[in-house]
């Protein structure tokens, strides 16, 4: 595993990479944004490297399982969820891509923000019991 850290407005590394390290993940430093595209060498030879290692790698859903069931599985082994909720307009157009063949076998992105795992920016993660939305 590879993580990247991003340095510090004051050039040091954020300590993110010791963290890292101790659970077994390698990190690495991209000074990307200070210094544009050579500042993100060392990332990108980490990124190289980490393709040539042995994974066990399986997606966590078959493509033929139901959409509805894929988001379900990624919202409670990913995110910890217990459940979905969905606004109707959502249950709608889940409905629609899973009806159409073109559509139905696509993966699936599911992306949250860093404030909450819910649609209601107060909450802060999403706790156990609370059905994810």
């Amino acid at each position: 595993m590879l993580q990247a850290c991003s340095s510090s407005r004051a050039g040091r590394p954020s300590g993110k990479d010791a963290a890292c390290e101790s659970e077994g993940v390698r990190a690495v430093v991209s000074e990307h944004w200070p210094k544009g595209g050579e500042g993100a060498l060392e990332l990108a030879d980490a990124v190289q490297e980490a393709c040539d290692d042995r994974t066990d790698f399986r997606f966590l859903y078959a493509l033929s399982k139901p959409l509805r069931d894929r988001v379900e599985l990624v919202a409670s082994e990913v995110y910890g969820a217990d459940g979905v909720d969905r606004a109707p307009e959502a249950a709608s157009k889940l409905r629609m891509y899973q009806e159409d063949p073109v559509t139905a076998g696509y993966g699936l992105c599911m992306v949250k923000t860093h404030l909450s795992l819910s649609g209601d920016p107060v909450w802060r993660a999403c706790p156990r019991g609370s059905g994810c939305s």
